[in-house]
């Protein structure tokens, strides 16, 4: 389910915007309907409240998320998000204030006129109601579309890590070719001159290293085909373990165990 979501990123966030507003909606008719015993005043009322808590949400992250806080820009962030509440919040108290017959202008005859009713309603349900409501449901969504970010950036950095270690350990296999190590070591022995024993012994202490059987097997395990390949001169693989002295004479009866029987092979 979750790689599914990854995978259609963007088809699944309006999704989730939509899903949101449906079930958003109606549980907060459901709670103005409490309030407002008019259905009708208090869908419209609802209406308002969704509206404009959508419109912060889709703000700040679709747009300033990505533009601001993902570049490191953090004070612009905060800014802009403390004036998309302001103007969001503020929008939301004066349509509620006219959809109910009030307004910012009359505050002053509504208190004379309602009292203490009137105050409660308007600082504590209307003036924090609407911008706790709005600052909550944008801090949510920051809070949401940030960890799913997260998530998709680890998945994107673990696939790419497997792809280059996929591609280091295919880089590794084709350079652990055993004819290209034993004729390139041959050929550097001829090189060198008689003369010169200590580098000739070297060469074939190291010959010999790769000559054994557990650091050759695995690779012909993986790659049978290596064992029938020629090499540049004609030698095959048999060759150089018979050559390979007493360190490859375990290789030498494991080659022959495979069936390989030929030394040397004409090139055409």
């Amino acid at each position: 389910m979750l790689n599914f979501m990854l995978k259609n990123y963007n088809h699944t966030r309006r999704l989730c915007y939509l899903l949101f507003t449906i079930a958003f909606g109606f549980v907060w008719y459901l709670f103005k309907l409490g309030g407002i015993p008019k259905p009708l005043l208090a869908l419209v009322s609802a209406a308002i409240d969704i509206s404009f808590s959508l419109a912060a949400l889709i703000i700040t992250v679709e747009l300033l998320l990505p533009r601001f806080f993902y570049q490191g820009r953090y004070g612009l962030f905060a800014l802009c998000f403390f004036a998309v509440i302001i103007i969001t919040g503020s929008s939301t108290i004066e349509l509620q204030l006219k959809l109910f017959g009030h307004s910012i202008n009359d505050y002053g005859k509504s208190i004379s006129r309602y009292k203490e009713h009137y105050y409660y309603w308007f600082w504590s349900d209307l003036v924090c109601g609407s911008y706790f409501l709005i600052s909550f449901i944008a801090l949510g969504g920051f809070a949401i579309r940030l960890s799913f970010d997260r998530i998709i950036g680890a998945k994107r950095m673990e696939t790419l890590e497997k792809e280059r270690s996929q591609a280091e350990i295919e880089m590794l296999k084709n350079q652990i070719n055993p004819h290209f190590l034993f004729n390139a070591l041959n050929t550097i022995y001829y090189k060198i001159e008689r003369v010169n024993s200590p580098a000739r012994l070297m060469v074939e202490k190291f010959s010999s290293m790769l000559g054994k059987t557990d650091l050759v097997k695995p690779i012909l395990e993986t790659y049978p085909n290596l064992m029938t390949a020629k090499g540049p001169h004609g030698f095959t693989l048999l060759h150089h373990a018979k050559v390979g002295g007493k360190d490859a004479e375990e290789l030498y009866s494991y080659l022959q165990e495979k069936g390989m029987k030929d030394d040397w092979v004409k090139l055409r």
